[in-house]
């Protein structure tokens, strides 16, 4: 931390800094929403999802990959801690919206605890777009969001650069214009009179099927690629979470004891169901104002000179759009008639020791699978695209397991192909290697495939 006449605070003090105000800002915010800590999730990870945090044996923060392999904070490029908060039901119980409410104060509670001299990095959905609170926020925050407004014109192919950053050793390429200066939203100040605008940097990429995507933020100094990849790859901490509730669904393994909820909303599910039926129709209805538009821009071979002569031709298509109308305004109907949240009272939730020894054990299958993953490498040419498939299909095979002497023989039987055989017979060679003890017990784990077992060791 930069400071007149102060040493520097290494990364590891900020890390260990870091999960102490995640802690802390966990029970403000249990505070501010009335609920239990146990309500809601923390974690801390890397504003781009490389790596996990957590707090080790002697007390100090330790940085895990998605591999679950232990990272050295100086070693990293960017270091950019981020905390997370989320309702911890399925389903949710009616947290994230008051946390959604509340978050420029509990933003501001983080300031507070993170200490001056420090800027967070707060990243927004078009659901969160408001100049008024990044102009509030500005000032001790980076901010990136999407464009939400005004549709902008398009920029002409020739003002956009290639711009290019390296990511765990692969090149991310991205066609990008980065202009410096954008009106955002007109905003009142108490200390100002009158109204003015709030201006963001503007960094727009050119898809290549020719469609632009406008990125803002405040980071002035942050490389244009930098920008888009950190607002592209937002989800990958809540993809985390999810791919481990559906990889590791123990749930239903320890008990079926659960408890009610009996607080707490959520959004109305059968809203929801309509509002898909909504988007369905609306995308009809667009789809046949694109026919009869293109009917109405095709002058050659019209025999119809006159509008009712272009009526009566296409009579078909305009009953449709009539109907299609009609359909949507009765589900609009609908929606309106429905109340946006009702009780959470149908929803179960595992019992709270049960949960937490459910979560403490899809946490170790995770690291224990990103350990096996990284042995992958150099063994496995299709490591990053069918690797934990590779893993998932050995995990599901049959096998069996012999007590020989002082060793633990695990055998498993072939995979689909001759090719993932190999690799996982590899794979188990090199875990032999390891030595490791099974535990409580004296005896050494030995893996083999069926019918490519080693000579015994």
């Amino acid at each position: 931390m930069p400071g007149t006449g102060a040493p520097t605070m290494s990364r590891q003090e900020a890390l260990d800094g870091f999960l102490g105000a995640g802690y802390a800002l966990h029970i403000v915010a249990a505070m501010r929403m009335l609920s239990e800590p146990g309500d809601i999730g923390r974690a801390v990870g890397d504003g781009n999802a490389e790596w996990f945090a957590t707090v080790g044996p002697n007390g100090r923060g330790t940085l895990l990959n998605k591999e679950g392999e232990a990272v050295d904070p100086m070693g990293l490029q960017r270091f950019t801690p981020t905390l997370f908060l989320y309702d911890n039901y399925p389903g949710g119980i009616g947290i994230s919206a008051p946390l959604f409410e509340n978050r420029a104060a509990i933003v501001e509670d983080a300031r507070a605890l993170v200490g001056a001299g420090r800027k967070i990095t707060v990243v927004f959905d078009r659901g969160g777009f408001s100049p008024r609170l990044f102009a509030r926020l500005a000032k001790d925050f980076h901010i990136i969001t999407y464009w939400k407004g005004k549709k902008l014109p398009p920029l002409p192919a020739h003002a956009f650069e290639t711009h290019e950053i390296d990511v765990d050793g692969k090149t991310i390429q991205y066609r990008l214009h980065d202009a410096p200066r954008t009106k955002v939203g007109r905003i009142r100040s108490k200390d100002r009179p009158g109204p003015h605008f709030f201006w963001m940097r503007r960094v727009t990429r050119l898809r290549e099927d020719g469609k632009q995507t406008h990125v803002l933020t405040t980071h002035t100094d942050l490389e244009p690629a930098w920008v888009l990849y950190r607002m592209f790859n937002r989800w990958r901490q809540e993809n985390f979470f999810k791919y481990m509730r559906e990889e590791f669904a123990l749930d239903g393994l320890l008990e079926y004891g659960v408890d009610d909820i009996t607080e707490g909303d959520r959004p109305n599910p059968k809203r929801q169901t309509l509002k898909k039926k909504l988007k369905k129709v609306a995308a009809k209805i667009a789809d046949l104002l694109s026919a009869l538009g293109a009917q109405a821009e095709d002058k050659e071979g019209s025999s119809h000179k006159t509008m009712q002569g272009f009526r009566h031709a296409h009579a078909s298509l305009r009953r449709q759009l009539q109907a299609e109308r009609k359909r949507a305004e009765r589900l609009h109907k609908k929606i309106d008639a429905l109340p946006k949240r009702v009780p959470a009272d149908d929803l179960k939730t595992l019992k709270r020791e049960v949960k937490l020894i459910g979560d403490a054990i899809k946490m170790t299958a995770y690291q224990v699978e990103g350990e096996l993953y990284g042995l992958l490498s150099g063994i496995y040419p299709r490591q990053d695209d069918e690797g934990r498939t590779l893993l998932h299909a050995a995990f599901e095979s049959a096998g069996q397991i012999q007590v020989d002497g002082d060793k633990l023989r695990i055998t498993i039987e072939p995979q689909s192909s001759p090719h993932r055989t190999a690799v996982l017979a590899k794979l188990c060679e090199n875990l032999n290697a390891e030595d490791t003890a099974f535990p409580g017990s004296q005896l050494r784990l030995r893996f083999a495939v069926e019918g490519d077992q080693p000579a015994k060791m």
